[in-house]
């Protein structure tokens, strides 16, 4: 967002970012462990940098039904995951080990990658289906509250997704982006990645009941509205 937006449309945009945080990281849950689920959401985001930055390859790769072949999937070392996700590295090469045992992921001589298997299972495809609808609904609250005006987004680029099935695998790669860039931000300001998601979701839990047209003065002190 732009420097002069009003607070109280920032105070809206705050609040609004932190349930998405909650709901994407549920949704990347899917029952297992928090950190277990971060350490695979790393995993995908570094296993998918390559195809990140091409446009070409991420509407190639962009539905479900076209998962990103293992040739084009970069591995990351356990010390890179420990390294991005502020872990001791025992704790995440004795979690990754499992995950293998599982068959959630795979080694190779340069790191580890998510199983190529598990990027086609019935799981994995309600994750992502959930994880899109949680990004649209975000857009459009964005969008029906004014908040996007104020962000001073790009002008839209190339042609438009054209694809019978929703482009699921982009819009995960994104998030999933997002997400743990706002985890890195936040681990500076907590002793742990669980202490710092159960703030995230108190602060939900404190403001989920708020309507969107309730912001507070600009100038009104932020703890009164959220």
């Amino acid at each position: 967002m732009i420097p002069d937006a009003p607070i109280s449309t920032l105070r809206l945009a705050l609040r609004t970012a932190n349930a998405f945080i909650v709901e994407m990281l549920t949704a990347c849950r899917g029952g297992r462990d928090f950190t277990d689920a971060l350490i695979l959401a790393t995993l995908g985001q570094c296993n998918s940098a390559p195809i990140a930055g091409d446009v070409a390859l991420q509407r190639r790769y962009g539905a479900f039904e076209t998962p990103a072949p293992e040739s084009l999937r970069r591995p990351i070392s356990i010390n890179a995951i420990a390294a991005s996700l502020g872990l001791p590295f025992e704790t995440v090469r004795r979690r990754v080990k499992r995950l293998i045992a599982e068959g959630l992921c795979d080694t190779a001589p340069e790191g580890v990658r998510l199983h190529q298997a598990s990027l086609g299972a019935e799981q994995h495809r309600r994750a992502l289906e959930e994880v899109y609808e949680l990004v649209r609904n975000l857009y459009l609250r964005f969008r029906q509250s004014g908040c996007l005006d104020l962000m001073a987004l790009p002008a839209e680029r190339g042609a438009p997704w054209t694809g019978e099935a929703p482009p699921v695998r982009i819009v995960w790669r994104v998030a999933s982006d997002y997400i743990l860039r706002m985890m890195e931000h936040l681990l500076p300001t907590v002793s742990s990645l669980t202490r710092g998601f159960i703030m995230l979701a108190v602060v939900r839990a404190n403001t989920e009941s708020l309507s969107d047209s309730l912001r507070g003065a600009d100038g009104v002190d932020a703890a009164a509205v959220g």
